[in-house]
């Protein structure tokens, strides 16, 4: 868990630098927005990978349960970040459009991340 975590803070640093040069000359409040949208998919990812770490091995890994636990993390993940971003816009403190893109954009990297993490963890089984 530890290794993943590592790779989703480096994930996110290197979204956030690339997305600060992407957004120099963007509207005002677009890189907090792109911050913002960052760290609401960073807590998603992190809380996603709570059941695939959570099983009682590979009795509990093998077959249908295995899958169980591969649609509940990315249900996790999903909520996580809807419930997030739900929460930030309420908060009127980012510009909706940028956040909203933004958002898509670091769910998209994450969820490959995250998937290649879920991989790793049935392979040990």
């Amino acid at each position: 868990m530890l290794r993943f975590a590592a790779i989703a803070i480096a994930v996110t640093v290197v979204l956030l630098v690339a997305g600060t040069l992407l957004t120099c000359d963007a509207a005002p409040g677009a890189r907090e927005s792109m911050i913002w949208a960052c760290g609401v998919v960073f807590l998603g990812s992190i809380l996603g990978a709570v059941p695939l770490i959570s099983g009682a091995g590979a009795a509990a890994s093998a077959g249908p349960a295995g899958v169980s636990r591969f649609l509940a993390a990315m249900l996790v993940r999903l909520g996580a970040v809807g419930i997030g971003a739900v929460a930030v816009v309420l908060l009127g403190e980012v510009e909706v459009a940028p956040f909203l893109l933004w958002l898509a954009v670091s769910y998209l990297v994450f969820l490959i991340v995250d998937t290649a993490f879920a991989l790793r963890v049935f392979r040990r089984l």
